[in-house]
């Protein structure tokens, strides 16, 4: 009989599907027209997503109940310093640096916004880091939970 995923293993798989469609999204297509079309908003609310389900796979992982919201600073917080250690250095390689807090911060209901940006009058967001956010968020799942595995098309990707 196969082994059944843990919910562990769920949520890192399902972060890392969204954010294969936050790549997806975030690839120019030439438009019919021969403009390059870029689905912005979705590859954001894809990653943001990821970012989201990562958050809360961290706290599954410390046995913390994740609070039901989007703000991903609020989600950072709830974290044990510990775990919060482990996603700094792998975002800026200093454990005691608080530039991934202030950019989760900034991003904060960025899934929310994003989602409805037809009704913003503007909005922005910092594509690099979010992708970096992206990056330690699963570097540190995975030091904390060694047994979590990449879907086979990532292995590497985030080394």
């Amino acid at each position: 009989m196969k082994d059944h995923p843990t919910v562990e293993q769920k949520m890192f798989s399902n972060a890392c599907g969204f954010i294969e469609g936050g790549d997806r999204c975030a690839a120019a297509v030439m438009g019919p027209s021969g403009m390059l079309i870029v689905p912005m908003p979705a590859a954001i609310v894809c990653y943001v997503f990821s970012v989201e389900i990562l958050l809360k796979l961290l706290l599954q992982i410390a046995q913390k109940a994740a609070p039901r919201k989007h703000d991903l600073g609020a989600l950072f917080n709830e974290l044990p310093d510990d775990y919060k250690s482990a996603a700094r250095s792998s975002y800026d390689g200093n454990p005691e640096s608080q530039l991934l807090d202030s950019h989760l911060t900034e991003l904060g209901s960025a899934f929310i916004k994003w989602r409805y940006w037809h009704e913003a009058e503007t909005l922005a967001a910092n594509l690099d880091a979010l992708r970096r956010s992206l990056r330690a968020l699963v570097l540190a799942a995975q030091r904390l939970k060694p047994e979590l595995q990449l879907p086979a098309h990532m292995h590497g990707r985030f080394a």
